[in-house]
């Protein structure tokens, strides 16, 4: 065989695991386990590698999430003290301090007028334990780099999704504005402003062996005009999963879960599910789609799940 072509297979073989890798690459978490990210792992290079399970984009769109497939596994800039007025729009490797040297790092963007209108960053979470997540307690600061001089506030507001593919706001406790400055300055001592988010709840369950994407979007928090903006950044993530109470699984592979008032079933497509008191009464019904279907019910303690001909008692 032609030694050149095998080698050129060898690096194109070695070239395919290492995407590979990187396209399936998850943070895996167990319930009642804390996740944390503080970024300072990731150096000082404008081309800084994201932590294992992030991802980066940059969108043309205000307020617009891509996908953590698409996105990218690098920064492309630095920022620090002294952010100049003339910064380069893009996906940020900000610096506490000298933006070269500083060793407390954060992620984040800055929008131009016509590009970086969004900055976002994900996280792959999989839920690699045994027990179900009920929800997740999330914790984070969102630093101010630069100021900006256009009126409206610009953001950080934190979405989630099953599938990668539509993202939903987690809500006003997840979303971090700042109002607009006189100037385009930077600060002398960086991050000039930090807000935290502590302790909130995301109320989204995890069944065994599944993921949720997480989503961080920086943007301008009103309107269309990206020009004079703020440079924002995320840093010391905190995410602890909550286990799941009255977790059951029924013999035919169907995993019955009580969350905050709520029966969270994962069963085949098309299984009948039903919940009754223990006196007998029906009080929910639903027909599984053959991923988490979530079932409100009105009644504590114990109740009664029937998924197809199976059943299981669960605490709600």
């Amino acid at each position: 065989m032609n030694k050149n072509f095998t080698q050129k297979m060898t690096i194109l073989f070695a070239s395919v695991l290492f995407s590979g890798a990187t396209a399936f690459a998850t943070v895996d978490i167990e319930a009642n386990e804390t996740y944390t990210q503080n970024f300072d792992g990731i150096g000082t290079e404008a081309t800084a590698t994201l932590p294992t399970g992030w991802k980066a984009d940059k969108q043309t769109s205000v307020k617009t999430v891509g996908t953590y497939a698409a996105g990218v596994s690098a920064t492309e800039r630095q920022g620090g003290n002294n952010m100049s007025t003339t910064a380069s729009n893009g996906i940020y490797n900000f610096g506490a301090g000298d933006l070269a040297t500083a060793t407390d790092r954060a992620v984040g963007g800055l929008s131009s007028s016509s590009a970086s209108k969004s900055v976002n960053f994900y996280v792959k979470l999989t839920n690699n334990g045994t027990t179900p997540i009920s929800s997740f307690t999330i914790s984070y600061d969102v630093e101010k780099y630069r100021m900006g001089s256009r009126t409206e506030e610009f953001a950080i507001e934190m979405y989630y999704s099953a599938n990668d593919e539509t993202y939903t706001s987690a809500g006003t406790d997840f979303v971090t504005s700042f109002a607009g400055d006189a100037t385009n300055l930077g600060y002398e001592s960086t991050p000039g402003v930090t807000k935290s988010v502590t302790s909130k709840t995301l109320s989204q369950p995890l069944a065994v062996g599944e993921s949720i994407y997480l989503a961080w979007s920086y943007s301008v928090a009103s309107g269309t005009f990206t020009s004079n903006a703020q440079a924002l950044g995320l840093d010391n993530v905190s995410i602890t999963a909550n286990a799941a109470t009255g977790i059951a699984n029924i013999t035919n592979n169907a995993t019955v879960v009580a969350n905050n008032g709520s029966i969270v079933v994962t069963a085949t497509e098309g299984a009948e599910i039903e919940v009754y008191t223990t006196a007998g009464q029906k009080i929910a019904s639903a027909i599984a789609t053959g991923n988490q279907d979530i079932i409100a019910v009105s009644a504590k303690g114990i109740v009664i799940v029937k998924v197809g001909t199976e059943t299981v008692k669960v605490v709600l």
